[in-house]
């Protein structure tokens, strides 16, 4: 919603012939979308030669509002790499992607984090249904980040569904390079 804001108001009598007309003037007019007269950042009312400036600054206002609306907004990225074998050694591997795709600006999901807090991946059944509430989780996500030169079995059939639905696979090494 955008916002009006006048910085000083003056009547003044106009004479014109033998009428007596009230003017309204308006010193400056400022349009500025994020509804605060001065923006977080130092936008000036003014052009280079001290002019009031209101079209520049009202586009400068739009500029800074859109780019906090897009600081906002970050996407969702499925993590895939193995859980299974040296659990330890995976889960810290796993966190350590999560967070990479946090300094990346995207919002990570880690299911092989999670599901295993409360299903046991021995048993053939909780694995094959924490696969199954996994497969639920990436159809939300915009994009599937594989991680590591070893594919497990999980990560295997992951990426086939992945490929399956046509969801954006990147590849990435143990060191977070993209390949």
């Amino acid at each position: 919603m955008r916002h009006l804001f006048i910085k000083k108001i003056k009547y003044m009598w106009l004479k014109l012939g033998v009428h007596l007309h009230w003017i309204l003037e308006v010193d400056v007019l400022f349009i500025c979308p994020s509804g605060k007269e001065e923006p977080d950042v130092s936008i000036s009312k003014y052009n280079s030669e001290g002019y009031s400036d209101p079209t520049a600054y009202g586009a400068l206002c739009s500029i800074e509002s859109e780019t906090r609306a897009l600081r906002a907004f970050r996407p969702i990225v499925y993590i895939c790499s193995p859980f299974a074998g040296d659990t330890e050694k995976n889960v810290a591997a796993a966190r350590a992607y999560s967070r990479f795709a946090v300094e990346q600006g995207y919002i990570p999901i880690a299911p092989h984090l999670l599901f295993p807090q409360f299903l046991n991946d021995t048993d053939p059944k909780e694995r094959e249904l924490g696969l199954f509430f996994g497969n639920a989780i990436m159809s939300k996500c915009s994009e599937v980040w594989v991680f590591g030169s070893h594919i497990s079995s999980g990560m295997e059939a992951e990426i086939k569904r992945a490929k399956w639905k046509n969801y954006r696979l990147r590849y990435f090494t143990e060191n977070l390079e993209e390949v």
